[in-house]
C-alpha cells in the first residue's frame, strides 16, 4: 500500500489562512498530510491496489462525474456518483489507469486552503483531475468529496462568461440565505448536492458527517437568518475560485459566520453547485 511519499510541487496556499487549526497541526503539516494522502491514492491507483484506494476514500464519498453517455448512448448531461464500491473497477488488470511504473506517473498535488478540520486540493494524474474536499476524520485524512474530470485532449478552458456566473451562482448561495430565500439558495444547487461537515461525538469516541440535502438547503435558507439577522446589503460574500475549466469549479466562499468549500460543474449549459462541505467560523471571526 503506497503511502507518504513528498511531492516536489506541492503548491500550498492555506499558510495564511486566519482560521484556527487543529491543536496538533498547523497549515503547514495539514496541506503535508493530504499530499501524502493523495499520492499515495495516485500511486494505488496505478498499482491497481483496492485495499489501498478504499482505504484513502470516506466509505461515505460524495464523488462524482459528469457525463453524457448513458448505456454507451449520448444523453444530456447528469450527475453521476462514483460509490466507494465502484473504485474496486481500479483493480482490473484491463483498466487504461493501471501501469507498471507507478512511481513515474503524474501525481501532482495542490493544496488550495485549509482550515480546523477539512481541506480543498487537487490531484492530477495520467487520466483525470480530482478535485478533493479532504477532512480529518478519527484521526486520519480521508476523502470526503471529489469532482472527477477525465482527461480527454486539451483542457477546454473556462471563458469569462463563465467565471462571471460562477461568481454570480456563489452569490445568489450566500445571499439567498442573508435574504431568508431558500428557493434562491436551491436554485444554486443540482438536486444530486452533498452538502456536509464533520461533526464529532460529545464523548470524543467517533466521528461523522451531518448533511443537509437538497430539500433541506430550501427550509435551511428559509430559517438561517431568522436566527442571525445579517444584514443582506452588507453581510460578508467573499469569493476564492481556485480551479476552473469549460465545465467544472473549485471555490470558496466565506459568509457572515461560516464558509464553504465548493465543487461546481456545469451541467446543460447551467452551473450548478454539487459538492459543499462547510465550517462555522469561530465567534470572534463572525462579521457584527
Amino acid at each position: 500500500m503506497a503511502r507518504f511519499k513528498t511531492i516536489a510541487a506541492l503548491g500550498i496556499m492555506a499558510a495564511g489562512s486566519a482560521l484556527a487549526q487543529p491543536a496538533s497541526m498547523d497549515a503547514e503539516e495539514m496541506a503535508k498530510g493530504v499530499a501524502d494522502l493523495l499520492t499515495g491514492y495516485a500511486i494505488d491507483r496505478y498499482e491497481g491496489d483496492v485495499d489501498g484506494i478504499k482505504d484513502a476514500v470516506h466509505h461515505d464519498v460524495a464523488r462524482r462525474t459528469v457525463t453524457d453517455r448513458y448505456w454507451g448512448q449520448p444523453s444530456d448531461q447528469w450527475v453521476r456518483s462514483l460509490n466507494h464500491d465502484m473504485l474496486a473497477f481500479a483493480g482490473d488488470p484491463m483498466n487504461p489507469g493501471r501501469r507498471s511504473d507507478s512511481e513515474n506517473g503524474q501525481q501532482d498535488v495542490t493544496v488550495f486552503d485549509s482550515a480546523r478540520e477539512t481541506v480543498s486540493a487537487m490531484l492530477e494524474t495520467d487520466t483525470a483531475v480530482e478535485l478533493v474536499h479532504a477532512v480529518y476524520f478519527e484521526g486520519d485524512w480521508t476523502i470526503a468529496d471529489s469532482l472527477v474530470i477525465p482527461k480527454r485532449g486539451k483542457k477546454a478552458e473556462a471563458t469569462d462568461e463563465d467565471i462571471e456566473q460562477i461568481e454570480q451562482l456563489i452569490t445568489d448561495y450566500v445571499v439567498g440565505f442573508y435574504e431568508i430565500d431558500g428557493k434562491k439558495v436551491q436554485d444554486t444547487c443540482h438536486p444530486s448536492l452533498s452538502k456536509r461537515t464533520l461533526e464529532h461525538s460529545r464523548d470524543g469516541s467517533f466521528d461523522f458527517f451531518s448533511l443537509i440535502s437538497y430539500e433541506e438547503i430550501e427550509f435551511l435558507g428559509n430559517t438561517f437568518n431568522k436566527h442571525f439577522n445579517f444584514n443582506p446589503s452588507t453581510s460578508r460574500c467573499a469569493i476564492d475560485i481556485y480551479y476552473t475549466d469549460a465545465g467544472h469549479c473549485a471555490a470558496k466562499v466565506v459568509g457572515a459566520s461560516w464558509f464553504d468549500y465548493f465543487h461546481i460543474a456545469k451541467i446543460n449549459d447551467e452551473w450548478k453547485i454539487v459538492n459543499i462541505m462547510y465550517e462555522g467560523l469561530p465567534e470572534d471571526q463572525w462579521q457584527e
